[in-house]
This record gives C-alpha cells, sequence and structure tokens, in this order.
C-alpha cells in the first residue's frame, strides 16, 4: 500500500476516510471519481465543507480540472496523478458527498453560480467569440450524438446565422468519426470551431461563461454551464438516460433556472429533439429580437411547417 508522500493514484488512499466525523481544525482530501461531470457537479459541496470548520481542503482531480478547480473559493490545493499529497486527517470519495450531507431532492445544493472563470482566460478568448450561443454535440464516444441526427434536420446548420458557435471539445469528436473521409467541400460557415484551442476545463469555463447559451448532449459541458450558471439546454436519449436528470422533467433542481432538458420519445430518433431545439431557439432569438427577419425566415422554414398562430406564440419567451 503507497504512504501519504507517495504519487498519487486513484485508489484508496491511505487516510482515514471520512464517515461524517466532525472536521474542525482538520486536513481534509475530497477524491476524484467517475467522470468529469460528476467532479463539476460535487464540487457544489465545497462551500458546506468549509462550513465544518476545515484548516485544509486539498481537491485530487486530473489535470484538466486542475486550473479550474484551484480557482475554487474554499479549495486550498489541488493534486494531480503523479504529485504527492501529504498527510490529511480524513478522505471522501467526491460521489459520497450527498450520503454525508443527508441530501435529498428538497435540499441539493443549488447556489448559483458555484464557479467562476479566471479573468485572464475570459479576456484572452473574448475576442475569438463572435457567437451568442455554443453547439457542444459530444463528450466521450458513447454519448456523441450521430451526425444524421443534424444532416436530415433542416436549417440546424443555419441556426449558426442567428449567433451561434460552435464550442465542443474535439478529441471524443475525433475518436465517433468514420475512418474514411469525403473531401470537403469550401463553404462559408458561421460556425466559430475552438475545440483545438481549448486546452482544459479551464479555459472551457472562459469561453462559456461569455455565452448567452449552451447546447449540448449529456456531457460535462453541461454541468460546468450549469455551474457557471449560464442557461444551458440538454439533449436526453430516450434509453439509459443518466439517473441525475430524474424522469419526465425538463428542468434541473441541481442547476435551478439555468438548465432545460430536451429528451428523445423514441430511442435512436434525434430528429424531433433537434426541432424542438431549433425552435426553442429562434424563439429566443425573437424574443430578444423581434424584427429579426433572419430568425423569422428561419422559423418558418423548419420542419414541420410552422403555422402563423405558432408563430406568434413563438415570440413569447419559453424558459431560460
Amino acid at each position: 500500500m503507497p504512504r501519504p508522500n507517495e504519487p498519487v493514484v486513484y485508489a484508496s488512499p491511505p487516510l482515514p476516510r471520512w464517515n461524517g466525523e466532525p472536521l474542525e481544525g482538520k486536513a481534509f482530501a475530497l477524491w476524484f471519481e467517475q467522470g468529469m461531470g460528476d467532479a463539476l457537479q460535487m464540487l457544489r459541496y465545497v462551500p458546506l465543507l468549509r462550513q465544518r470548520g476545515l484548516r485544509k481542503l486539498t481537491v485530487v482531480g486530473p489535470p484538466a480540472l486542475r486550473s479550474l478547480l484551484a480557482g475554487v473559493p474554499g479549495v486550498d490545493a489541488v493534486v494531480v496523478p503523479g504529485e504527492q499529497i501529504g498527510w490529511h486527517d480524513h478522505w471522501c470519495l467526491m460521489m459520497s458527498l450527498p450520503l454525508h450531507f443527508g441530501t435529498t431532492l428538497e435540499t441539493i445544493p443549488a447556489a448559483l453560480p458555484y464557479l467562476r472563470p479566471d479573468a485572464e482566460r475570459v479576456a484572452r478568448w473574448a475576442p475569438k467569440l463572435p457567437g451568442a450561443c455554443a453547439w457542444a454535440w459530444c463528450g466521450k464516444a458513447r454519448i456523441c450524438m450521430p451526425t444524421t441526427a443534424t444532416a436530415r434536420c433542416p436549417g440546424w446548420r443555419r441556426c449558426g446565422r442567428s449567433g451561434m458557435c460552435q464550442a465542443s471539445r474535439g478529441s471524443a469528436c475525433r475518436r465517433a468519426r468514420p475512418k474514411t473521409r469525403r473531401p470537403r467541400r469550401r463553404r462559408t460557415s458561421p460556425l466559430v470551431p475552438p475545440g483545438s484551442e481549448v486546452e482544459d476545463f479551464a479555459d472551457l469555463a472562459a469561453v462559456v461563461a461569455q455565452l448567452d447559451l449552451v447546447v449540448c448532449v449529456d456531457t460535462a459541458v453541461a454541468h460546468l454551464a450549469g455551474a457557471l450558471g449560464k442557461p444551458a439546454w440538454v439533449l436526453l436519449p430516450q434509453f439509459a438516460s443518466d439517473w441525475r436528470w430524474l424522469h419526465q422533467r425538463t428542468d434541473s433542481p441541481r442547476y435551478p433556472g439555468v438548465l432545460r432538458l430536451f429528451r428523445q420519445q423514441v430511442a435512436g430518433d434525434w430528429s424531433p429533439v433537434v426541432r424542438d431545439v431549433q425552435q426553442a431557439l429562434v424563439r429566443r432569438v425573437l424574443a430578444s429580437q423581434p424584427r429579426n427577419a433572419q430568425a423569422r425566415m428561419l422559423l418558418a422554414s423548419l420542419s414541420p411547417p410552422v403555422s402563423r398562430a405558432a408563430m406568434r406564440r413563438a415570440v413569447r419567451p419559453a424558459g431560460p
């Protein structure tokens, strides 16, 4: 078994595991587990841990989260694999925090935002973001949206004309692409892909913080946007939707007022979901720009056809 001053690995550390004991004056290590989104979601408990009188709070996590974690109020140190952690009085897995705090659906810590972007990174990214909305269609390969879901929906790419920029991290998306590629046709696109320039989640937070809206599948981007208090629309599959999104709800008690859920009704069929998002996006534009002719034309072009009465209803705000 490794000793406390040896390099960190993602395994049970040789430290006393926390089971709810008093933490006054103690050094506490919060241990990463599962995925990036899980870690971002559980950072909401940092203020509650500090309220128990901790002397020191260390978060153990992956390098991609290091800079972002270092800026969380209440976090004293961040340790990544290969570094020494030293002695701590207790440690706890991140996903065990709701258990130890006795969290119920009614008592989820939901004060937003609980993450803040780095000001220097925000300033660096500002000139590179011409759009007001980001579309993140891919996280891990298993939760990538098939490209046919967008290709078969008329007008999806044209949503970019109402101010959409593309902000999906690229590694998993590259894994999901077929090995054979068709020759690319030169085209003028309103989509701006910053993925290759996003080095870590601190960069991604700086991008998201400057957007009006994030549209994404069930990936860490949804939790990042929610933790930053930015509106996000999350597209969920009909089969095996993650437990944290509950059932039949279009909102999330973990991110009240900022997350909106679009649920697939038929397994494998994303077209109706994408159409719903298209129409909701244009409604959002029309709510703030009633005379936006491009948005009205786009709404009229979506399939199925939209009646004049529906267009009049579309200018009414429909949630975050």
